[in-house]
């Protein structure tokens, strides 16, 4: 947050006049992300529409991307490939969105997914909301996946999937699953 901050207060009012172009209400805020491979900030809005940004620190909009027109949109980056991942989870979609901001892949499902995280090998997890998770790579080709009912959110260090799940009302456990098992 804090390079997005300095950016802003860098820029000056034309880079704040630019973030509430697309935002009516004013005292809403947008997640942002800092892209390191790029020296850019990444912005994303939760609500409808889905939208996806990129702007350069000095305030000026690189691309503006909208990926879904549904809400509860969520951004990962994979810095590596150079990749922006946007999940929606109402419109049950993750977009593979290039570094230029272009749509390499997308990825619709039945079942809405609920988070995405990087999976330290160029890809993503992706977990569902009827449980289970699948990994994907940089253009939404799916590696793997696992039946697992109970799972909420995961995330990967060194090749192991950490996962919450919850076994019943009130109820949360953890367990570990090796990627090199799964896939």
């Amino acid at each position: 947050m804090d390079p997005w901050i300095a950016a802003m207060r860098q820029a000056g009012p034309g880079a704040v006049s630019r973030f509430e172009h697309f935002s009516r209400q004013l005292k809403q805020t947008h997640p942002v992300v800092y892209d390191e491979r790029r020296n850019r900030i990444i912005a994303w809005t939760w609500s409808l529409p889905g939208w996806v940004m990129a702007v350069g620190l000095d305030g000026a909009i690189e691309w503006v991307t909208v990926p879904s027109i549904e809400c509860c949109n969520f951004v990962c980056l994979l810095p590596q490939m150079d990749v922006i991942v946007h999940l929606s989870g109402c419109a049950n979609r993750v977009t593979f969105i290039s570094g230029d901001g272009g749509t390499q892949g997308v990825c619709n499902f039945e079942a809405p997914p609920t988070s995405i995280c990087p999976d330290c090998e160029g890809g993503v997890v992706v977990t569902f909301v009827e449980g289970g998770m699948a990994g994907f790579d940089a253009i939404g080709t799916q590696k793997w996946a696992l039946d697992c009912p109970r799972v909420k959110r995961a995330i990967v260090e060194a090749g192991v999937i950490y996962a919450v799940l919850s076994p019943g009302p009130g109820r949360l456990e953890a367990s570990a699953f090796d990627l090199e098992h799964i896939a």
